[in-house]
């Protein structure tokens, strides 16, 4: 396979000088606490995304700007092996050897994204961080929050994330949100829509944070479809209005019904349809609120699973983060 066909994405053959999106895929699951595979989401989506139709129904042409796809480099594959090992060993006989020396590979794997998002945003350019585990957002989120002095978050999940060190390790799946609010002091907002799994400890550090965060859970929003007639769509633009003038998007592939993802690491029942996590977006752009850069993560097909399904899924959601993103950005016209 030669440069160009690696580098492709989408069926298009963009240079990377020329191309606007940036995707950053991330080859990691180390650290996965429940079904692993989330480190071949990368893979999954660029094999099927040939399938998609580039025209949009509610963002003109967004494939002019240009994407283009950055092989995740052999090191970091192997550095999430290596991690594995030491993740397995510590669940199965608490080390504290092998739990210190994972979290630094964890670290490394934060520089890692970093380096490269940091990159892209300098040269003007969007990046989209393809995972992986919910894990590998930080680094581009600690990038975008360094460039966006006034960052907010909307985050589409299935689960708060807001757990502390989960089993251990610091920069783990179930501890995103957290690493980002207690260590990024330019993130100034956090919205969250499509919770519907979390324990105690993430109830009370949400309510410890008063008006920083916005949570929308699932059964409360399925109650207002149902019982009070309230449109998603009224939800989602009181989410926009939260939200500063810049946001990052990270969205776990798990806040959609599980129909949708079934071979994502952490399925919970319920959740968003494709649509409705089309609307959220969609509002947030109408606003008049800029997408800066965005990560889709969790990805994932067991042996259980069909490989292609989750892969059309997931490339499908790729593209309209990244249309409505260049919409956002001024960069497309959003019909309407």
């Amino acid at each position: 396979m030669d440069t160009a066909q690696r580098n492709s994405i989408f069926g298009l053959y963009d240079r990377e000088d020329e191309a606007q999106v940036h995707f950053i895929p991330v080859e990691w699951d180390a650290t996965t606490s429940y079904r692993r595979d989330a480190r071949n989401g990368p893979g999954l989506i660029l094999k099927e995304s040939n399938q998609v139709d580039l025209y949009d129904h509610r963002v003109e042409s967004p494939e002019t700007p240009g994407f283009f796809w950055t092989p995740c480099p052999p090191k970091i594959r192997s550095l999430n092996e290596k991690t594995r090992e030491l993740y397995e060993k510590h669940i199965q006989s608490p080390t504290p050897s092998a739990l210190e020396e994972a979290n630094r590979n964890c670290e490394h794997l934060n520089e890692h994204v970093y380096e490269k998002t940091s990159a892209i945003l300098s040269s003007n350019k969007t990046p989209g961080i393809v995972g992986g585990d919910h894990s590998v957002s930080f680094g581009a989120i600690k990038a975008a929050s360094e460039k966006y002095s006034n960052l907010g978050i909307l985050h589409i999940d299935a689960h708060l994330d807001l757990r502390l060190a989960y089993q251990g390790f610091t920069y783990s799946h179930a501890s995103i949100i957290r690493n980002v609010s207690t260590r990024l002091d330019s993130v100034t907002k956090i919205a969250q829509i499509g919770i519907r799994d979390c324990c105690e400890e993430e109830i009370d550090y949400l309510e410890s944070q008063g008006d920083r965060f916005m949570t929308v859970f699932d059964e409360n929003m399925q109650d207002d479809k149902a019982i009070n007639s309230l449109s998603l769509y009224n939800k989602a633009t009181e989410i926009a209005a939260f939200l500063p003038n810049d946001v990052w998007i990270t969205f776990d592939i798990d806040g959609l019904d599980p129909v949708l993802c079934p071979g994502t690491g952490t399925p919970v029942p319920g959740g968003l349809s494709f649509h409705e996590a089309k609307t959220i977006i969609f509002a947030l752009v109408k606003s008049g609120k800029k997408i800066r850069g965005f990560d889709l993560v969790e990805v994932a097909a067991n042996e259980n699973t069909d490989p292609e399904w989750n892969g059309n899924v997931g490339m499908r959601m790729l593209y309209i983060l990244s249309a409505y993103t260049l919409a956002s950005q001024g960069l497309c016209r959003l019909r309407l």
